[in-house]
């Protein structure tokens, strides 16, 4: 089995980078054969967030091991980006600081839900805006955005997102499994999904509170970045 890697998940994000969903750049209702195979792989049919089954498609072919016909991706395929942090906070691997190749989960503060996913590429600044908690610059690579980042386009794209615990973005540290819980096996990941519940998944918002950004940040040097996101 391949050893669960951040780089790996990285690298494979970074292959879709500008491809569209309907590859020929002919629109369709039903959406696009990109959109539609990542969904499949995903083991999602025609249901669920492309969004997030492009992070899973990622992962998985990214930890194939082509000698045991078998990947160490240790998520499951979800329908959305709430139930991604659902799953998470079952397995205690949800955090409030970035590392290198975590999954993000961005805070729609209009739904009370997490939005949209993406992989942590790189941490690009970390700041505070007179909050009780830090705010972090992050490139995130993430599938069915518009050119602008927003959610609901058809481009896969490289974006920095400005984001904080306390605006209730979190991060799902995968790499922090172990084959325990890897994809298809074991009674804990059985069990995590059977406690998913949507009513489950709605209470997990109660606590985010979205506040607006305050200005005159106090910015970190790049060398000190490793520091702080390590603590």
């Amino acid at each position: 089995m391949i050893p669960l890697s951040p780089h790996l998940l990285v690298a494979a994000a970074n292959s879709f980078i500008g491809l569209d969903e309907y590859l020929t750049g002919e629109r369709s209702a039903g959406g696009g054969p990109l959109s539609a195979f990542l969904r499949r792989t995903s083991g999602l049919e025609s249901r669920g967030d492309w969004n997030v089954a492009a992070i899973h498609h990622w992962g998985y072919w990214s930890h194939f091991d082509h000698r045991s016909a078998s990947s160490s991706w240790p998520l499951p395929g979800v329908e959305s980006a709430s139930a991604l942090g659902a799953v998470a906070s079952a397995l205690g691997i949800l955090r409030d600081h970035p590392h290198t190749g975590d999954i993000l989960l961005h805070y729609g503060p209009s739904h009370r839900t997490w939005r949209r996913a993406g992989v942590v590429a790189h941490i690009e600044a970390v700041k505070w805006y007179g909050r009780r908690d830090r705010c972090y610059d992050v490139l995130s690579i993430e599938g069915a955005c518009d050119p602008d980042g927003e959610v609901a386009g058809h481009d896969t794209i490289a974006i920095v997102r400005r984001v904080s615990a306390s605006m209730g973005d979190r991060f799902v540290r995968w790499v922090d499994l172990d084959d325990r819980a890897s994809h298809g096996s074991g009674q804990l990941l059985t069990d995590v999904l059977e406690s998913v519940a949507p009513e489950a998944i709605s209470s997990m918002f109660e606590e985010f509170v979205a506040e607006p950004f305050v200005p005159d940040a106090v910015a970190i040097e790049p060398a000190e970045i490793a520091e702080v996101v390590s603590q």
